[in-house]
């Protein structure tokens, strides 16, 4: 399945929809499907705040999909580039702080990620294990 979405913070709905049912037809549990979600909806709402700075002309795409090993997100746009210490970021930042819980977030809701930036092209790729 492939959704293109525009840059708004409403689309990550059709995003957590599409994870849910990708989820269901992998068979994940309600944890693991819950898990991927949260990664889902926290991965499309950094594209749209950081990645496009909230530019609603922008658009991205996440392509997913399930099977008997898991779910895999394809997240692909072409805003501003992950920066690398907030891809390496794996604990959470102090209680009081405003930002930088996002990529800690993810990590923690996967089981792999990978991120690349070729000539101005992001991509993010979350998977999620099913039982085998």
């Amino acid at each position: 399945m492939t959704l293109t979405l525009a840059s708004r913070l409403e689309e990550t709905d059709r995003v957590a929809a599409a994870v849910r049912e990708a989820c269901a037809g992998a068979g994940l549990d309600d944890e693991a499907c819950a898990n991927l979600e949260l990664a889902a909806v926290e991965a499309a709402n950094n594209i749209v705040v950081h990645g496009y700075a909230g530019d609603p002309a922008q658009t991205y795409t996440a392509r997913i999909a399930a099977g008997p090993a898991g779910v895999r997100l394809l997240f692909s746009d072409a805003g501003i580039a992950i920066p690398p210490e907030a891809l390496a970021q794996t604990e959470m930042p102090d209680w009081d702080s405003e930002a930088g819980r996002g990529m800690a977030i993810i990590r923690a809701c996967v089981d792999e990620l990978e991120y690349q930036c070729v000539d101005g092209d992001n991509t993010l790729l979350l998977i999620k294990r099913g039982s085998l």
